[in-house]
């Protein structure tokens, strides 16, 4: 018995519209996750579906075309396919994929593993009160694909924290691959550590208050109301490593101030003043050190360079005794 035209013309319109959606949903799998040799030996009915390869292999010639042609007459020349093929397809199109997208890890330039956490950005929070999203391991000279969510064709901020290095925040956007190479670019911000001089450090371990101004605010955007010399982050975490060739530097200026070298390891593990934030543009940062009396004893400043541009990790502002007469600004 021969096939109507309207069935024929239906078998042609659901194959190629099976194949354009198989090669569609393919490709953005294949672009935006790792999940691809997953998909792809579900496909070839690899892993859990090797039982079906196993039972389609023991059937007769002649029940495999039997099969086949009960298909091809109960589906592929039925018009429902179409519509249910342009459904899934307007699902995964218009609110799947738009609801997703990409964090590109890249530890190419590493020598050794890390694992990468993943927080929300929230503005009131700290990191470590934030939502944790994901942890992904990640082993030298290695890339992943992070799947994220965010708003329907919109972008969401996220917090990426790998350890011994400081937060980034990265803002990823849907049907957008955002890359993260690691470590660069969490050092290419400024991160700043605070700290007074090693001849001072003594002097400085009586009670304090510590004002941090940016630019040329009067009212202090930090404030620490007891100093006793410690180490200060300021855009790193208390769990950031500092960097060898800094704690020699720290040795030699010990050495050179005729104090124990040993000293310095009260800098080792600085706390935090703030863990993410971020300067835009040229910065201008002042610290001052008031003594109980309300003077300023101790001072230094620095001015950032735009992300990207950092001069080197961390840029240290080292706090100088001050002279009265040096002392012009931010006496309130």
């Amino acid at each position: 018995m021969g096939i109507s035209p309207g069935r024929t013309f239906w078998a042609i319109v659901n194959l190629f519209a099976l194949i354009a959606s198989g090669i569609s949903v393919s490709w953005w799998i294949l672009y935006y996750t790792d999940f691809f040799p997953i998909f792809g030996g579900l496909l070839g009915l690899g892993g859990l579906f090797t039982w079906i390869a196993f039972v389609s292999n023991i059937l007769t010639a002649d029940r495999k075309e039997e099969l086949q042609r009960i298909f091809d007459q109960y589906v592929l020349q039925q018009h429902f396919l179409i519509h249910i093929l342009f459904l899934f397809l307007a699902w995964w199109w218009l609110y799947f994929a738009p609801t997703r997208s990409a964090l590109l890890d890249d530890s190419l330039e590493s020598t050794i593993g890390h694992v990468i956490e993943l927080w929300e950005f929230q503005e009131q929070h700290a990191l470590t009160t934030s939502p944790l999203v994901k942890r992904v391991k990640l082993s030298s000279s290695e890339t992943a694909k992070v799947l994220l969510s965010t708003p329907w064709f919109g972008s969401k901020k996220y917090l990426v924290k790998v350890k011994g290095y400081p937060a980034i925040k990265i803002t990823v956007r849907s049907f957008r691959r955002e890359p993260l190479f690691i470590p660069k670019m969490l050092l290419d911000r400024p991160v700043l550590l605070i700290r007074p001089e090693a001849r001072d450090l003594g002097a400085v371990a009586e009670e304090f208050r510590l004002d941090v101004f940016i630019n040329d605010s009067w009212t202090p955007t930090y404030t620490l109301h007891e100093y006793h010399g410690q180490a200060l982050w300021l855009g790193a975490d208390a769990e950031v490593d500092v960097p060898k060739e800094l704690i020699d530097r720290w040795r030699l200026e010990f050495k050179s101030a005729g104090m124990y070298e040993e000293d310095y390891m009260k800098w080792l593990h600085p706390d935090s003043l703030d863990p993410v934030v971020e300067f835009s543009g040229s910065t201008k940062i002042t610290v001052n050190l008031k003594n109980k009396g309300g003077k300023i004893k101790y001072s230094g400043d620095i001015t950032t360079q735009p992300s990207g541009n950092a001069l080197q990790f961390p840029e240290e502002i080292i706090l100088h005794f001050k002279k009265e007469k040096e002392i012009i600004r931010h006496e309130k």
